[in-house]
């Protein structure tokens, strides 16, 4: 269990010890492994498990009736909500939790599902329940699950998003994986742990991909189109504006150029896609050289998205034509580490935020992100409560040097941050003289794989 599962698992058992009935949500993307938070959760505790299934509300609960029947429970075949809470009070002699997964289903076919779950859940008579109402449907809780419950939505007293894992625990799921191939592995696949079980540790980054991915009938391969398909209508709209994000026209105007659509039109399309956290809106740190910031900037966030769009959709014909392991040096290999390095300065940021976290940094963060500007970038900008500031600068490709840290340095006053310290990703290793400056100038610290691992 990964320090993310910790600390879920921790607030979960925090809720269940105070004692009290409560009705909690609990979601995720769906190929976040939420299933060892809640199975660990659940130890050692007097619970029951349902998972809904789409289907209207009368053959909903005669599938759980069914179940239960199975478990040797009397219940009628068809009960209503009424009889179904009877029969969970023979349940409730003492504290008990009820996880109800893929909730959404029962919600859509039922209006008076929470209600229902509410009138017995809240029984000031009985031993306190725990109901975990569990989702996948991500964009789904976050911007519709209120309006259609409505009222109804009162009686749920929590919500819990559990986060993908990091590059660290990667790492720890492949030991024999290369940090190379390890660190393109999570450029592919994030944080999705569900997805990492197609990739075999032993073998190489170009390996897997060829064997689990350049195929178009792999699973790994129809997850893009699914996102896209499943989420959204006008997939041809869509499909443009990712690959013209993938290209490179991350900027309102570059996009509507490059599209030929209206800039209002694309606008309501980003949206959409924001909200299924396909896309980001590029925000820089809060400073007070804003006039040199560069705004309007958008970017793909989903890596499996990104990597379809990137080297699969532009190319598809090709894919048609020839190898797995052809395709791969032609079409791949050469923008693979361009590709790569924005995961890479995404694994520093977790890098140094792990690091905060264990007390290991010389200041304590209270704000950080990156200032994008419109003449030069900083990477990683992270902020004391009193405004000391550590300046990070990361390079998966090159060896980091001297004039990169000039770079920095330039691009630090542009943004008008005084940094007091600074870290120096590299990928590959840095400069004989970058590593001079470092020895002299104390705040300076150089970073690469090896400290990255810790």
């Amino acid at each position: 269990m990964d320090e993310y599962q910790t600390r879920e698992l921790r607030y979960l058992n925090k809720l269940y010890e105070r004692g009290e009935s409560t009705i909690l949500v609990v979601y995720c993307n769906r190929y976040v492994s939420a299933g060892t938070v809640i199975s660990t959760f659940c130890q050692d505790k007097n619970y029951m498990f349902y998972r809904a299934r789409s289907a209207s509300e009368r053959v909903q609960l005669h599938l759980w009736a069914t179940e239960l029947r199975a478990r040797g429970v009397s219940i009628s075949d068809y009960p209503d909500f009424k009889e179904f809470n009877q029969v969970m009070n023979g349940f409730r002699d003492k504290p008990m939790v009820m996880i109800i997964d893929h909730f959404e289903k029962f919600v859509r076919s039922s209006d008076s599902f929470i209600r229902s779950l509410g009138s017995f859940v809240y029984d000031d008579q009985r031993p306190p329940v725990m109901v975990i109402l569990t989702s996948q449907a991500n964009e789904w809780v976050e911007n519709s699950m209120v309006d259609v419950l409505g009222e109804q939505a009162q009686l749920i007293r929590g919500i819990l998003k559990l986060r993908e894992s990091d590059f660290k625990v990667m790492r720890e799921y492949f030991p024999k994986m290369s940090y190379t191939d390890a660190v393109q592995s999570f450029a592919l696949m994030g944080g999705k742990s569900s997805l990492w079980h197609f990739f075999d540790g032993t073998k190489s980054f170009k390996e897997n991909l060829c064997e689990q991915y350049l195929n178009r009938e792999s699973y790994l391969y129809q997850i893009p189109l699914h996102i896209v398909r499943e989420n959204l209508r006008e997939t041809a709209v869509y499909n443009t504006i990712l690959y013209e994000l993938a290209s490179g026209h991350t900027k309102l105007n570059d996009l509507h150029h490059a599209t030929g659509y209206a800039r209002a039109k694309i606008m309501v399309y980003i949206k959409n896609l924001i909200g299924l956290e396909i896309v980001e809106k590029v925000y820089s740190f809060s400073s007070s050289g804003r006039e040199n910031v560069q705004k309007g900037v958008y970017r793909i966030s989903d890596p499996m998205v990104h990597f379809y769009f990137r080297f699969i959709y532009p190319y598809q014909s090709n894919l048609q034509l020839m190898s797995a392991e052809k395709y791969y040096d032609l079409f791949i290999s050469a923008g693979l580490p361009v590709y790569v390095e924005s995961y890479f300065r995404q694994i520093c940021r977790q890098f140094l935020l792990r690091c905060d976290e264990q007390g290991r940094l010389p200041i304590r963060i209270e704000e950080e992100g990156e200032w994008v500007g419109k003449l030069g970038s900083i990477d990683i900008v992270a902020q004391s409560e009193t405004g000391e500031t550590i300046l990070g600068s990361c390079s998966w490709r090159n060896k980091m040097t001297k004039e990169d840290f000039e770079w920095l340095i330039n691009c630090s006053r542009k943004a008008r941050l005084n940094g007091d310290y600074f870290y120096l990703f590299s990928g590959v290793g840095f400069t004989d003289e970058l590593i001079e400056l470092s020895e002299t100038d104390s705040r300076i610290l150089l970073l690469g794989p090896d400290e990255l691992q810790v």
